[in-house]
C-alpha cells in the first residue's frame, strides 16, 4: 500500500493493526506528504513504547477502542480547532 493522495484531508484516523501496512507506517508516509494533516491512532492494545514511538514520529492523537466514538469526536473537534487557530 502506498499513500498518495492526501490533498483535503484535515484529519487522518488510522488503525494501529492494518493489513499490508502498519498505521504507524501508514501515519509516516502520510506525514511525509502533508507534514501539517494531525494523525489519531486507534487501537484496541497498545504498548506504551508504541504510544511513545507514536508521538515521537508525530501522530498527535492515540486513542483506545472500544471507548473512542464520543473521545474521537472530541479529538477531531479539539486538532480542526487548532489547525483554525493556526491558520
Amino acid at each position: 500500500m502506498q499513500v498518495t493522495y492526501l490533498d483535503h484531508v484535515s484529519v487522518l484516523i488510522t488503525d494501529l493493526i492494518m493489513p499490508g501496512m502498519s498505521g504507524m507506517e501508514f501515519a509516516r508516509e502520510a506525514m511525509r506528504l502533508q507534514p501539517q494533516v494531525p494523525i489519531v491512532l486507534i487501537s484496541g492494545f497498545i504498548e506504551k513504547s508504541e504510544i511513545e514511538a507514536a508521538r515521537a514520529v508525530g501522530i498527535k492523537e492515540v486513542l483506545l477502542k472500544p471507548d473512542t466514538v464520543d473521545e474521537l469526536a472530541r479529538t477531531i473537534h479539539r486538532l480542526l480547532s487548532a489547525a483554525a487557530i493556526t491558520a
